[in-house]
């Protein structure tokens, strides 16, 4: 049948130029065209258009020309003038909100901070400049409040928020307008600072964090730590102390407070009940930005530049997670979730990372695989909806998953060596070096002569569709070293490496379910011993020293004999001449 032009229409192509297409693992048509990338689906009988997008994770460009899939059913795009597009048509674990204060269904601020959600399953959002926002999850769109107008917002600069489902209303906490309480049945805005009363100690214009818990409101301010009755609307200082900007409280009703090296417990039943716990003096070097008590005994400390720490309130033990030393994505750290498995989300500059304290391992998601956003900086949220989706905050939008979704099997990609370089020269099949004769990945072995010893070999994974993709490998080169060697980068560099024959042994590092065998690379690498060094040489060498030594004896020798017999023809004329004068 012939398919209709018609690009107003899900019932037509877009474009009368179709130059490529291909068919996906679920049997869908993907066009290639002058004006984007299409989409047929047979049991509906729709098309579809993907365009050129602004935004991170978006179409480079529409004019397509070329389209391919690989073994995983990754499709690889190649376009006009935006370079290679790859993507998998089902690995659609992410949802993205993009900015754009123009279209109802974008946030009206790039920067998406603290968020919580209401009993209708609405999504409210802090932005740091914008006000707050409310994401409508059925319908796609946003309601956003500002500041301004009467009984509105005090202050645009939003920190903490939370919601009391007794009351339908949510707190909000702001910076330089103090609390903020808002009505969702009147839409009105009550702001405290408003009605402060004289002579009483009460939050400032400095909201850090607010949470509720057990029917009162938890307050960190930049004046103290307080807890206010939302009845009477009355607060009680809990914590006279400045900037305890991040707070945790834990099922047994303990109010968990940073500062510094030094960690406070209140009992929010009897707030007198202050215990003061001290910290490791490395977790004092850093700030710290969020702490997190889990359903175990751990207390969880995200800090800005020194990793994960994690405090045993048992034992009044701490253990610290790296990069250096673990699987952690980056030192620096931002935010702290617990997910619906248990595991601990980890906001960090590159990325989240899950980790799993069961195991002790971590799985990483980077900004550039599958999140869509273009960064994550500290006061960026996340929360778990009561569905346990969960929502990623960054600067330029919003990114949602549900974590089951990470955990699709797909065919096992293959690890290759991708290039060599010797003595800092990149070396290619039949160049004048006549090191390759074929291309590395097609290579086994590799012959060298002795001054072709420092070299530096990259490998890679043809692995596009794995989000939670392990990117840690191990390393050994047989012959040189010891033991196997942890690195999250994807290119070993060897310098000055004597003659002889080595075997460089590379591997994925498989702590996730998906990898409990490691796929493991080999290659076979001689280096040749110089002439000078060969058996052959120390054959002349030896024989060399041999016949001077024999020379020099022999020399020595003679010259001993000649010596010894030279007297004896002047003792003989002598003695002639004594006993006949005639001669």
């Amino acid at each position: 049948n012939r398919i209709p032009y018609d690009p107003s229409s899900p019932n037509g192509i877009s474009s009368e130029q179709i130059r490529e297409f291909v068919e996906d693992q679920q049997g869908n048509i993907w066009f290639g065209t002058f004006d984007g990338l299409q989409k047929y689906d047979p049991s509906t009988q729709t098309y579809s258009l993907i365009k050129q997008e602004q935004r991170p994770g978006g179409l480079s460009h529409s004019s397509i020309f070329s389209l391919y899939q690989d073994v995983q059913g990754t499709i690889w795009i190649g376009s006009y003038y935006g370079g290679v597009n790859y993507f998998n048509p089902d690995n659609n674990a992410f949802n993205y909100y993009t900015y754009n204060p123009d279209r109802s269904d974008c946030l009206n601020y790039p920067f998406a901070g603290a968020m919580t959600e209401d009993k209708d399953h609405h999504l409210w959002i802090c932005t740091d400049g914008g006000g707050l926002a409310c994401l409508d999850r059925q319908a796609g769109h946003f309601t956003t409040y500002t500041a301004g107008g009467p009984n509105s917002l005090p202050h645009n600069n939003l920190k903490s928020i939370c919601y009391d489902p007794k009351r339908d209303c949510l707190y909000i906490g702001t910076h330089m307008g103090g609390l903020s309480r808002f009505d969702r049945k009147t839409g009105r805005f009550y702001n405290y600072l408003n009605h402060s009363t004289k002579g009483l100690k009460e939050p400032n214009d400095v909201i850090f964090q607010v949470s509720f818990y057990n029917d009162q409101l938890i307050v960190s301010a930049r004046n103290g730590v307080f807890s206010m009755n939302p009845d009477t609307n009355e607060f009680r200082l809990l914590y006279d102390g400045y900037y305890y900007q991040t707070f945790t409280i834990d099922p047994k009703g303990f109010l968990w407070l940073s500062a510094g090296t030094n960690l406070y417990s209140i009992n929010l039943k009897h707030p007198e009940e202050v215990k003061s716990f001290s910290l490791p003096a490395s977790i004092g070097q850093f700030g710290i930005s969020k702490i997190l008590k889990g359903n175990n005994q751990y207390l969880y400390i995200a800090t800005l530049g020194s990793g994960l720490f994690c405090y045993n309130e048992q034992t009044q033990t701490c253990i610290n997670y790296t990069p250096e030393q673990n699987q952690l994505l980056s030192n620096y750290c931002y935010n702290l979730l617990q997910t619906s498995t248990d595991n601990i989300l980890i906001t960090s500059d590159r990325g989240i990372t899950l980790f799993n304290p069961t195991t002790e391992s971590f799985r990483s998601i980077e900004l550039d695989n599958g999140l869509s956003l273009s960064s994550i900086i500290n006061g960026c949220g996340v929360w778990m909806c009561s569905d346990h989706t969960i929502f990623i905050g960054g600067t330029g939008g919003l990114s949602s998953f549900l974590e089951k979704d990470l955990n699709k099997e797909y065919p096992k990609p293959k690890l290759y060596f991708s290039s060599l370089s010797v003595n800092n020269a990149r070396i290619s099949p039949d160049d004048k070096s006549r090191i390759l004769t074929e291309g590395l990945p097609f290579v086994r072995e590799i012959n060298l002569n002795a001054t072709q010893n420092n070299l530096t070999i990259e490998f890679a994974s043809s692995n596009y569709v794995d989000i939670l993709n392990n990117t840690w490998y191990e390393y050994q080169l047989e012959g040189f070293d010891k033991q196997w060697s942890l690195t999250s980068q994807t290119s070993l560099k060897y310098t000055n490496l004597d003659p002889g024959d080595y075997v460089l042994h590379v591997r994925q590092k498989g702590n996730s379910l998906k990898m409990r065998k490691a796929q493991e690379i080999l290659l076979q690498i001689h280096i040749s011993t110089p002439w000078y060094l060969t058996w052959w040489a120390w054959l002349s060498y030896i024989t060399i020293s041999i016949s001077v030594t024999y020379f020099i004896w022999r020399e020595k020798s003679s010259r001993r004999t000649l010596a010894i017999l030279q007297p004896k023809p002047s003792f003989y004329i002598y003695s002639q001449t004594f006993f006949n004068p005639a001669i």
